[in-house]
């Protein structure tokens, strides 16, 4: 493996209010963001599946940061889901409609809407954000207030490596719909980068399969291959879980349960963490219980609870998408585990190998695994 030049990593998360799931020594990614912003130079870069403020959060100042770096001078463009934008822009308050008509009329701001990529089958599902095709951000954050103040998530900095090149690469095949030779990353897929002052190789993943740059490696098959050389423990968190095609009349998708399945009758672990908005489907329900039935597998269900102000829509759940295979591998992305995301959606992830970052990333999964909020799929 040629090794490119040395970056670092860092992690970041969001955490709901009025809980305890704030992991000791993980920065707040919105404070992540505003770095980014800061130290551009010359653009700045994001893919967002939708956009949602609130007068007074922070992240409504993060949108205010961004009109205030565009008016220096720093170009901005965003590029977001076509339907999910329209949606929101159409039932959203006065606060949110107003701040959309600002980033859409700013100097030096683009906004592009992306339709649904395989012929609408699939979405801009990708959350990342990159300042001068050099330093980047991917996480399951949403551009969403919400996503910040009242959801667990999970995410990852990339500082001055080529994973970066490798994710503006990404965006450039999005936003025009082919990767322009003078930003195109090295076809080398896996890098050097320091996390905690140890060297760990680190690459970028994507879906969909046909969809993606040369500097990427596939999220499917990255997950699919270190399962199957997975010999302890295989520890999962997703939002959500499905093993059939949405929309399909339930045809089965059984390609991930299967590996799942076959690595736990090596005799090794799996736990996983799914949040409770999965139970929503009663078939999934089902097939997680099934699931969680086989020896060797435990599946339990997050429950965030409810904030002191009331019932916030789409919010107070964990929506984190990490993968942690014995103390050598983890994937933090975008995708959750259902067939869609991985076959039709644009999705991103980042692979990292060394033990100092999947210690790390195997804290952040014990810290949802062991909370109250947690229990077994059988107590529900």
């Amino acid at each position: 493996m040629d090794v490119m030049s040395t970056g670092h990593l860092e992690l970041g998360q969001s955490v709901p209010l009025e809980t305890n799931l704030a992991i000791p020594g993980v920065k707040n990614a919105l404070d992540i963001w505003n770095g980014l912003l800061s130290e551009a130079r010359e653009s700045i870069d994001i893919e967002a599946f939708y956009i949602k403020t609130k007068r007074g959060t922070g992240f409504d100042d993060f949108l205010l940061h961004i009109l205030d770096r565009a008016l220096e001078g720093i170009r901005v463009r965003i590029l977001v889901d076509k339907a999910f934008f329209e949606r929101d822009k159409r039932d959203s308050d006065d606060d949110h409609k107003g701040m959309i008509f600002k980033l859409q009329n700013a100097r030096n701001v683009q906004i592009k809407l992306k339709a649904g990529i395989f012929g609408g089958q699939g979405k801009l599902h990708s959350k990342i954000l990159i300042n001068d095709g050099q330093h980047s951000w991917i996480g399951s954050q949403n551009y969403d207030w919400r996503s910040l103040d009242h959801i667990q998530e999970l995410g990852v900095a990339c500082y001055g490596s080529e994973l970066s090149k490798c994710l503006q690469s990404i965006f450039e095949l999005d936003w025009d719909g082919e990767i322009k030779g003078t930003i195109r990353a090295s076809d080398h897929t896996s890098q050097q980068c320091i996390y905690e002052g140890h060297k760990h190789d680190a690459a970028v993943t994507a879906s969909p399969p046909a969809w993606r740059p040369e500097c990427t490696l596939s999220d499917l098959e990255e997950i699919i291959r270190y399962i199957r050389e997975g010999q302890r423990i295989i520890r999962i968190q997703v939002s959500k879980y499905r093993n059939t095609m949405r929309g399909s009349a339930g045809h089965n998708w059984p390609i991930l349960e299967n590996e799942l399945l076959a690595a736990a009758s090596r005799g090794v672990a799996i736990k996983l963490i799914v949040d409770r908005r999965t139970l929503q489907d009663s078939v999934q329900t089902e097939s997680l219980r099934q699931l969680a039935k086989q020896d060797c597998i435990d599946v339990r269900v997050a429950t965030v609870p409810i904030h002191s102000s009331g019932q916030i829509a789409f919010a107070r759940m964990v929506h984190s998408k990490l993968v942690v295979i014995d103390d050598q591998f983890s994937w933090i992305g975008t995708s959750n585990l259902a067939p869609d995301d991985f076959l039709f959606s644009r999705n991103i992830g980042l692979v990292v190998l060394g033990r100092r970052f999947v210690a790390a990333s195997q804290r952040c999964f014990d810290h949802v695994w062991l909370n109250d909020f947690t229990e077994d799929i059988f107590t529900l």
